[in-house]
């Protein structure tokens, strides 16, 4: 019985880790055929290139066509023709004309390409230059005589083949792809390309044994040379005639691969364990003496009967033959009721798909579940449950069926539950924008009456009054006036993120941050603002566009005396986010406020030093996190301000 359980196991695993091998099989081949269309759109437009030319040509008419083909191909940085000096004759950057070429491997090993392999790809290269990171592709180019004549080739964008592997990922934590050339030098990863483009992982032992096999595809268990993890990998040569030749890895951790499997044999181990303890006994209690047999099985019955898990034994075909307590209190029928009572009886229709998909797994692999489903109580309601079970052999050699069923009503209520509380929460939190956005308006109303019959009364006492009473009448109207910006930007605060189309559509924050600071011509006059090229972003204009004008005159307002104001606006890019930073050499924030200036209404300083309403970091913040993003600040003593935040970028 140990024999069959510890081969049942092992056949389980040996399923698993087949399932993770051919998914991780279809994420090589996928890649393969996405690189291999990219490196044939590439060869056909360097066949192409070549084709030009060997015709007498005007360079800068050659020029302008080269650009303008390149630009059919987003991968391509750039396209040139060397002549068989290395000297570059053409180029799409006009700079570069002139320049040498003939000691990079790109123009030496282009020309040694065997017959099969018309089209060189280079290991990545930082190009002082732009200071990036590109690959070359070559393609010599041969007179009619065979002389060669030099190479046409381009520089590809490493983020191209960075994204394709992105987009492959498989799924778990620590999964990764990987693109490499033949002699182990990574050219795209994913995840954290930044980290590991231009290494050589050509000393790791999946890769050297993937080699010394010769095959296509192989797959391999080991400790990667990367992130020293063990794991499952599936290296796959990409051996295209006319293409150069790359390799492929997809790879998973063995610890994420084999999670469901050990879950699943931690739940057979322990029914295995308590029925082999209850075999052993038994086998223990007869060999010593038939007397004691009763009490044995009296103790496996108290077992059975004070499990809190519902156990039924039943045959192959589902009648039942026995169940304990636990399972007995689940649907509310005694023993008696149960037995020889087949298990579709005690199910609804709309379970006879599934139930038969159990039965075929049973008669497959031995076991079935877990899943959850429904069974009818005894007096016609309807319980929740969650069951899994296995195949065992009778004591004459029947088979036979353990099962184990969990009640999750209580699981199940608990979810709906907090799901109920989230929609009321949802219609709550819209009742309040609501609210906040009605009574914003209608206070208005009688702060303008205030301010009318302020005015009015002023006017009437014309001199009058003395130089006490205009001041009160002064302070009377410079209250109303703030509290009527309170409420507009109450208003204003109550209005963010009420647009359906706030995250479907997509700004440019170029033009955003240009039409804030049109806005704010007067309080940047004497201001030194330096903006970065900025992406385009998800998100509504109107609301991105509020947002900088609030952090930027924040950084105006909040200027220091001593020196000029200077703004710096700079983003970098994570993952599916742009991280932004606006940063101010101002007075700063003390670290106890660094959150408290986002609450509504908070302000730090008198509205005599600095004018304000403090709701507009409040605006600030719900605009951002309405996108999806986050905001927060720093501000290291005596060096001003810098506020962070995120939102998405577009899918593409």
């Amino acid at each position: 019985m140990g024999v069959l359980f510890g081969l049942q196991l092992w056949q389980s695993h040996h399923y698993t880790v087949r399932v993770s091998s051919d998914y991780l099989n279809g994420v090589a081949r996928g890649i393969e055929k996405d690189t291999t269309g990219s490196l044939r759109t590439i060869s056909l437009f360097l066949r192409d290139l070549a084709t030009v030319a060997g015709q007498d040509s005007d360079r800068d008419d050659l020029r302008r066509a080269m650009s303008s083909r390149s630009k059919t191909i987003p991968e391509i940085r750039q396209a040139f023709i060397a002549d068989a000096d290395g000297i570059i004759l053409v180029s799409t950057r006009a700079d570069l004309e002139g320049l040498s070429v003939a000691r990079r491997p790109y123009f030496t090993q282009a020309a040694a390409l065997p017959p099969d392999r018309s089209l060189y790809l280079s290991s990545p290269i930082h190009v002082e230059q732009t200071q990036a990171t590109v690959l070359f592709a070559t393609l010599p180019r041969f007179a009619g005589n065979g002389r060669f004549m030099g190479v046409v080739g381009v520089s590809l964008s490493i983020d191209y083949f960075n994204q394709l592997t992105s987009r492959m990922l498989p799924a778990g934590e620590n999964a990764a792809v990987l693109i490499l050339t033949e002699g182990g030098d990574i050219i795209a990863r994913a995840p954290s390309p930044e980290a590991f483009i231009g290494k050589n992982v050509s000393h790791g032992d999946g890769f050297k044994s993937h080699m010394a096999l010769g095959r296509q595809t192989s797959e391999h268990r080991h400790v990667t040379a990367t992130d020293n993890l063990e794991k499952l990998s599936i290296f796959h040569s990409l051996r295209t005639p006319g293409l150069p030749p790359l390799v492929i890895i997809a790879s998973q951790p063995l610890d994420h691969i084999l999670a469901p499997w050990r879950s699943q044999a931690v739940v057979h181990t322990l029914v295995f364990a308590a029925l082999s303890v209850a075999v052993v006994v038994l086998s223990s209690l007869l060999w010593r003496s038939h007397v004691s047999l009763a009490a044995s099985e009296g103790k496996l019955r108290g077992m059975f009967h004070e499990i809190p898990l519902g156990l039924a034994l039943t045959t192959q075909d589902c009648r039942i033959i026995e169940t304990n307590p636990a399972f007995q209190e689940i649907l509310g029928r005694n023993d008696e009721a149960l037995r020889d009572k087949s298990v579709a009886e005690l199910t609804p229709p709309e379970y006879a798909t599934q139930d038969a998909l159990l039965l075929e797994s049973l008669r497959q692999t031995g076991r079935f579940g877990p899943c959850d489903k429904k069974l009818m109580r005894a007096d016609g309601s309807l319980v929740e449950v969650r069951v899994k079970g296995m195949r065992i052999i009778g004591p004459h050699g029947e088979p036979l069926v353990w099962s184990i069923v969990e009640d999750i009503g209580d699981e199940r209520a608990a979810a709906r539950a907090l799901a109920e509380s989230a929609d009321e929460l949802s219609r709550s939190n819209k009742e309040l924008e609501a609210f906040a956005y009605i009574a914003s308006h209608d206070l208005r109303e009688p702060l303008r009456m205030i301010n009318s019959f302020l005015q009015l009364l002023e006017r009437r006492l014309d001199g009058r009054l003395d130089q006490e009473c205009l001041e009160f009448l002064a302070f009377a109207r410079d209250g109303a006036r703030r509290m009527d910006r309170m409420i507009l930007d109450l208003l204003e605060f109550s209005r963010v993120g009420r647009g359906e189309n706030s995250t479907t559509e997509t700004s440019d924050m170029n033009l955003v941050t240009r039409s804030a600071l049109a806005l704010l011509t007067t309080a940047t006059a004497d201001a030194k603002i330096v903006v970065q090229n900025l992406p385009t972003v998800r998100g509504n204009m109107e609301m991105l566009q509020r947002l900088m004008q609030n952090l930027i005159s924040n950084a105006c307002k909040y200027r220091h005396p001593e020196r000029p104001c200077e703004i710096h606006i700079t983003w970098e890019r994570q993952a599916d986010l742009a991280h932004f930073r606006v940063t101010d050499n101002g007075i700063g924030i003390a670290e106890e406020y660094r959150e408290r200036v986002f609450g509504l209404f908070q302000r730090l300083h008198r509205s005599e030093e600095i004018e304000g309403s403090g709701i507009g970091l409040a605006i600030c913040r719900k605009t951002v996190e309405s996108l999806g993003g986050a905001i927060w600040v720093e501000s290291p003593t005596g060096t001003g301000t810098t506020f962070h935040f995120t939102l998405p970028l577009p899918a593409n």
